[in-house]
């Protein structure tokens, strides 16, 4: 297990529009994302034209069929929302909460 009862270090970055905070998380030196994406068990964030910061580990992935990549067309998360929505609801004081 990456983080199962391992101490981790955690740098909020950004706040994203719903407020939430953009961190970077490693545990004992290894940035989690990085090697959840390379693992296949997350995609690389894409943000308008780019590929996003973890596009390396995601081309891996895809080339070895790791994970979510194993499935021969497997549904991008932002596909997913356009078909089911958002999975949050605003929680009537301002913020969101999980649906």
């Amino acid at each position: 297990m990456l983080v199962q009862n391992r101490t981790l270090s955690v740098r909020v970055k950004y706040q994203d529009d719903y407020g939430r905070g953009l961190a970077h998380i490693e545990v004992n030196g290894q940035d989690v994302a990085a090697t959840m994406v390379r693992l296949g068990h997350a995609w690389s964030y894409r943000w308008r034209r780019s590929a996003g910061p973890y596009a390396s580990q995601e081309a891996q992935a895809r080339g070895a069929g790791r994970g979510l990549f194993a499935e021969p067309a497997p549904e991008r998360p932002a596909d997913f929302r356009r078909r089911h929505g958002s999975c949050y609801l605003p929680d009537g004081q301002g913020g969101f909460k999980l649906k």
